[in-house]
């Protein structure tokens, strides 16, 4: 079984920052959320996480998260449509 850092390397980031720009209701985030549920250290011109080499833990396995596998089909469906990189999955990044 391949491991999840092995999985995260695969990972096809579509480096669009949605993921980034829809941190509303994620507990771990929100001391970073800037109040519309976007990210405070999100550029949003460039897209780019402007503390990516620290950014949290949650940011990092994202979409590998352990409460996926507990989602209702509803849940799983907005989440699965909130990412371009999960509908570009192989079989080693398969979440939805």
């Amino acid at each position: 079984m391949k491991g999840s850092s092995e999985k995260l390397d695969r990972f096809p980031c579509a480096s669009c920052g949605l993921c980034c720009k829809n941190i509303t209701g994620i507990v771990e985030l929100v001391e970073f959320d800037a109040g519309n549920g976007v990210c405070k250290f999100l550029d949003l011109e460039t897209k780019k996480c402007q503390i990516y080499s620290v950014r949290p833990k949650q940011c990092q396995t994202f979409p590998f998260w352990e409460g996926v596998k507990t989602f209702s089909k509803e849940q799983k469906e907005a989440f699965c449509q909130s990412c371009p990189g999960i509908t570009q999955k192989t079989k080693e990044t398969k979440v939805c």
